[in-house]
């Protein structure tokens, strides 16, 4: 089932849960920059059709999705090693 993805974010987003020196040292970094001009790009309805209309777990988000897979080229890395950066680098979280 398709649902697109809500721009509104956690509270709990690891970012927020940092001194402040480390947030604006984190917001000089490409990971914001990524977050703000390059994930407003995708355009998740595009993907609307390879989901079910009525039936189904929702999916995850697209966006987020894309994203990782865009960072993946963009560092070169293998599978394991982009699914390590999203699930450990505060960077990837970040984006």
């Amino acid at each position: 089932m398709y649902r697109p993805s809500s721009a509104q974010t956690s509270l709990l987003e690891p970012a927020y849960s940092l001194s402040a020196r480390k947030q604006a040292r984190l917001a000089t970094t490409w990971a914001w920059h990524f977050r703000e001009h390059c994930l407003p790009l995708i355009d998740e309805r595009l993907f609307a059709s390879g989901y079910c209309a009525d039936n189904g777990r929702p999916n995850a988000s697209i966006r987020v999705l894309v994203g990782v897979l865009v960072l993946q080229a963009v560092f070169n890395l293998p599978d394991a090693d982009a699914l390590d950066a999203a699930e450990y680098d505060l960077r990837w979280q970040t984006a």
